[in-house]
């Protein structure tokens, strides 16, 4: 479920070389970005030459894409079901929504649903449903 390598740059901060990597890995962006740093530390020759060469090889993404922030989820042009619920992390690097966004997510789709259930039930156990029905028996 790998997507396609490209820059992101509507999430980069520099060329969006490490949230195309963070979202085509689906790692949070923070950490790509701490291990890019470190990497500039420890062996910059390296690293330099290959976040330019990333940057010149790889094209910008079309900017459809949901990026995890720091725990803040930016959404994109691409709509998703209103009803749908966003994907909860694994582990600790893995891009996604954190256990108590999911949670309240889940929430309030209980909430709807409750909602609807009383709704059914109130037109169900009103005396004009009782009558309408004793009317079909007849």
């Amino acid at each position: 479920m790998k997507k396609d390598l490209c820059r992101d740059t509507t999430n980069g901060k520099i060329f969006g070389v490490c949230a195309g990597l963070a979202s085509h890995w689906g790692w949070e962006l923070w950490l790509v970005r701490i291990v890019m740093f470190s990497g500039l530390i420890l062996v910059p020759n390296v690293v330099f030459v290959g976040y330019m060469l990333a940057w010149f090889i790889l094209e910008p993404c079309n900017g459809k894409r949901t990026t995890v922030l720091g725990g803040e989820s930016k959404r994109s042009e691409e709509k998703t079901e209103s009803g749908s619920v966003p994907t909860l992390k694994e582990t600790v690097w893995q891009a996604g929504e954190s256990s108590s966004i999911v949670l309240n997510e889940l929430k309030r789709s209980f909430d709807e649903i409750e909602g609807r259930i009383r709704r059914v039930e109130e037109v169900v156990t009103s005396k004009e449903f009782s009558l309408h029905r004793e009317f079909k028996k007849l």
